[in-house]
C-alpha cells in the first residue's frame, strides 16, 4: 500500500497526490486512524521525495515502499502548535550533519516510525522561511 506514492525507480508504483488521496479516502471508510497513520507516513517522506539526494532516496524509499520502515513528520511543539513560524526547535550544521535542539509532540507514527522528517529552524532570522526539513533515522 505504501508503494502508491513512491516513484517506480525506488520500488514504488509512481502514483501522485490523486492516487494517494484515493487510498486515504478508501482507508477512511474502514478506519480513520489507519488512514491518518498512512497519510502521516506519506507526509514524512514528501520532503525526501522533493529535495532528498539520490543517495538518500535509494537508501530509504524502497524500505518505505515495502512497509519495512514507517515514516513520520515532526513539526508540532507545545508553544507553537503546528505554526512553523513559531517553532523553537533549531538545527545547527555540524560535521557529519546537523545537531537538533528542541522538543516535538503529537507526532503521528512517532512511536513506530524509523524515519522522521523533523522541521527545525536553521536560520532564526528568517522566521518560517528559515525552517528546514531534517531527515532523522531512529536510533
Amino acid at each position: 500500500m505504501f508503494r502508491v506514492f513512491i516513484p517506480e525507480e525506488y520500488e514504488g508504483l509512481g502514483g501522485g497526490c490523486f492516487e494517494l488521496c484515493l487510498v486515504i479516502e478508501e482507508l477512511s471508510r474502514v478506519c480513520s486512524s489507519v488512514a491518518i497513520s498512512y497519510a502521516a507516513s506519506a507526509l514524512g517522506v514528501t520532503p525526501l521525495l522533493a529535495y532528498g539526494t539520490e543517495e538518500q532516496k535509494r537508501k530509504y524509499l524502497p524500505d518505505v515502499a515495502s512497509g519495512k520502515r514507517l515514516a513520520a513528520f515532526a513539526v508540532t511543539e507545545s508553544t507553537a502548535g503546528s505554526d512553523i513560524g513559531a517553532i523553537k526547535t533549531t538545527a545547527e550544521k555540524v560535521e557529519g550533519g546537523y545537531l537538533l535542539n528542541g522538543t516535538k509532540q503529537f507526532t503521528t507514527n512517532g512511536g513506530e516510525a524509523e524515519l522522521y522528517t523533523v522541521i527545525a529552524l536553521t536560520d532564526k532570522t528568517r522566521g518560517a522561511r528559515g525552517a528546514s526539513a531534517i531527515l532523522v533515522e531512529k536510533d
